[in-house]
């Protein structure tokens, strides 16, 4: 396959992403990766750029689809491919999304350290710096170290008003001030202001314009009520969450709910909500009734 017929592979690929979700596409991206992107013996810094670029893709597409060991393997190709290829800027947005694979995954030791090398290289485009610190900030926020949190993150967004620019490359326009603030969302919940994370989060639910981008907010939402022992919260957006599961097949939505909702589970939250939400995490969405008696609240 010739490089131009890669990236017609690579754009089909993405637009279909956009039109029907990651799920759809995963396992068409994880088979052009395997069957394009480990070429041998002698060839352009052309072609192993574009074979870094579609292993990149098939991560990307992989680690929203929740399929996380396939993403993390074709992650490393890429940073591989695009080290190959003379090709520092692409490799640092590559080690990026290691370090928010690791984020996802828990292991706080290598989001870090994919982070610290997106700051020390080459080249680094400075949105990347940006992310860098982000990444930063969600790890030090597993481990409950608030300070080294907020600091990434006040640096994150301290560097995001400075790093705008129009000969940015495509693949990192996605990363602006809003995407600092959704971050730092997270962070609050996860280091002891779950109330203030659940108030953004609340306006956030609001305003998605997408199924998706709704349910990945309601599943936030339920996350930061369920630290707080906000029970009828975790009510109410358990039964949002159970209305939009029906209409939609986004897996790592879906796989955060079902972690939190083992959290739940194993919290003092009334013995009903609790088989409530053990219920629509079982993917029973479909006959859920709220009694809003106030046996959850708060």
């Amino acid at each position: 396959m010739t490089v131009q017929h890669m990236r017609t592979s690579i754009s089909r690929l993405l637009d279909h992403d956009r039109r029907h979700g990651p799920e759809q596409v995963a396992d068409a991206s994880l088979a052009l990766w395997r069957k394009h992107a480990h070429t041998t013996g002698s060839v352009s810094k052309q072609r192993l750029a574009t074979e870094a670029e579609l292993a990149q893709v098939a991560g990307w597409l992989l680690f929203h689809a929740d399929r996380q060991e396939e993403a993390h393997s074709a992650l490393l190709e890429a940073a591989h491919l695009a080290r190959l290829a003379g090709e520092p800027g692409f490799r640092a947005f590559v080690l990026d999304l290691l370090s928010m694979h690791a984020v996802e995954t828990g292991n706080v030791g290598a989001a870090l350290a994919f982070a610290d090398e997106v700051l020390s290289g080459p080249r680094t485009p400075p949105r990347l710096h940006v992310m860098a610190h982000v990444r930063k900030a969600r790890a030090y926020a597993i481990v409950g170290e608030e300070g080294r949190a907020m600091r990434e993150i006040d640096q994150a967004k301290v560097n995001v008003l400075d790093s705008v620019a129009e000969t940015d490359p495509d693949w990192s326009r996605w990363i602006d001030l809003s995407q600092v603030t959704t971050h730092e969302t997270e962070v609050l919940a996860r280091v002891g202001h779950a109330d203030e994370a659940l108030e953004r989060l609340v306006g956030t639910v609001s305003a998605a314009d997408t199924p998706r981008r709704r349910l990945t907010s309601l599943v936030a939402a339920f996350g930061a009520a369920a630290r707080l022992t906000a029970w009828r919260d975790v009510e109410n957006t358990t039964a949002e969450i159970a209305v939009l599961l029906p209409q939609t097949s986004f897996a790592l939505p879906v796989a955060r709910f079902r972690r939190m909702a083992r959290v739940v589970d194993r919290s003092t939250a009334p013995v009903s909500l609790k088989r409530l939400v053990r219920h629509v995490a079982g993917g029973k969405a479909d006959s859920v009734m709220i009694s809003h008696d106030g046996r959850g609240s708060r």
